[in-house]
C-alpha cells in the first residue's frame, strides 16, 4: 500500500510539472536593439539572440541576453562592452491579468520588473504590445517591448556614451516549443 501511495504521489508531481510547463511560451531569437548617442553620433546596437520566457497564465516574463552577442556601430564601444561581457537578465510581469491563447486583439500593457546587469539590480518599467498570430501550431504571439534605461543607475559609465539609452525588443515570436 505504501508503494502504491508513493507511486501516485510521484505521478501527481510529474503531471503538475508538465502542466506548469505548458503555460509557458519561449523564444531564443528575439531582436533587441539599443539606441542612444556615442561620441556625438547616433548609436545602434543589435542582436537576434535574446531569450524570452513568458507564462501566459501569470504573465511573468524573463529576458536573458549575453551582452557579447550585441554588435554596435562603434568598434571602440564593442571592445569596451565585450571586455566586461556581462549577462543581462530581466524578471518582471506584464500588466495583464492573463494572456488569451485562443486569439485576442492587440494588447498594450506596461511591464515592470528587475533588470540585473553584472552585480547591479534595479527596477525598471517599460511599455509593450502583444499581437496574436492567427497561425495554428506552436506559434502563439508576437511581442514588442520598449525600455528607457539610465546606464548610470547600473554603475555603467563609458566615456562619450550618453547615460540614457532606449532598448527596443521586436519581432519576438513566442512559441510553445522551447527549441
Amino acid at each position: 500500500m505504501k508503494k502504491l501511495t508513493l507511486i501516485l504521489i510521484f505521478l501527481a508531481v510529474i503531471i503538475i510539472n508538465v502542466n506548469a510547463q505548458n503555460n509557458v511560451y519561449y523564444t531564443r531569437n528575439a531582436i533587441l536593439q539599443v539606441l542612444g548617442e556615442f561620441e556625438g553620433e547616433s548609436l545602434k546596437g543589435s542582436t537576434q539572440e535574446l531569450g524570452i520566457t513568458l507564462d501566459y497564465e501569470t504573465t511573468d516574463i524573463i529576458l536573458r541576453l549575453d551582452m557579447n552577442k550585441v554588435k554596435f556601430n562603434a568598434d571602440s564601444l564593442n571592445q569596451l562592452i565585450h571586455a566586461h561581457h556581462s549577462e543581462l537578465e530581466f524578471k518582471g510581469v506584464l500588466s495583464l491579468e492573463h494572456i488569451n491563447t485562443d486569439g485576442h486583439p492587440p494588447q498594450k500593457f506596461t511591464i515592470r520588473g528587475w533588470l540585473k546587469i553584472g552585480n547591479e539590480k534595479k527596477e525598471i518599467i517599460g511599455k509593450g504590445e502583444l499581437h496574436h498570430l492567427d497561425q495554428s501550431g506552436d506559434l502563439a504571439c508576437m511581442l514588442g517591448l520598449v525600455f528607457n534605461i539610465n546606464l548610470a543607475d547600473f554603475g555603467i559609465e563609458i566615456p562619450n556614451l550618453e547615460n540614457e539609452i532606449e532598448v527596443v525588443i521586436k519581432q519576438a515570436i513566442l512559441r510553445n516549443d522551447k527549441n
